[in-house]
């Protein structure tokens, strides 16, 4: 009996410890749009690129958010950080878009449109 009562604690204690080490792996919040910064000298909309070259097609209404996207105006390319949501975090070159260090631009991935700046 007390070999039972032993083998049940641990098995409490292995669900304690893997649902506060799950809980820390899930501990990226990210930001509203509400809290968006507002960009600077934005395209309307960004157009999906490829990897190599500087070809462009219109974003897919599927939601996916694809890496790189391309300003369609001077073919500047920004790489995608993270994504959720139908929404893609993309990182830029330096001093464009009013985008700081330690910053983002989010992008709504079905239609290419900015949506603001955020933290990292």
């Amino acid at each position: 009996m007390m070999n039972q009562v032993k083998s049940l604690q641990r098995i409490l204690f292995a669900g304690i410890v893997f649902s506060i080490l799950a809980a820390c792996s899930q501990r990226i919040i990210l930001a509203s749009d509400h809290w968006a910064v507002k960009a600077k000298e934005v395209p309307d909309h960004f157009m999906v690129g490829r990897t190599n070259g500087f070809s462009m097609t219109a974003p897919e209404a599927d939601g996916d958010c694809r890496s790189p996207m391309i300003d369609p105006r001077d073919s500047t390319k920004i790489t995608l950080f993270r994504s959720f949501e139908g929404r893609g975090d993309y990182e830029v070159p330096k001093d464009m878009y009013g985008v700081e260090k330690g910053h983002i631009l989010r992008l709504d991935c079905v239609t290419g449109r900015v949506i603001g700046i955020f933290k990292k």
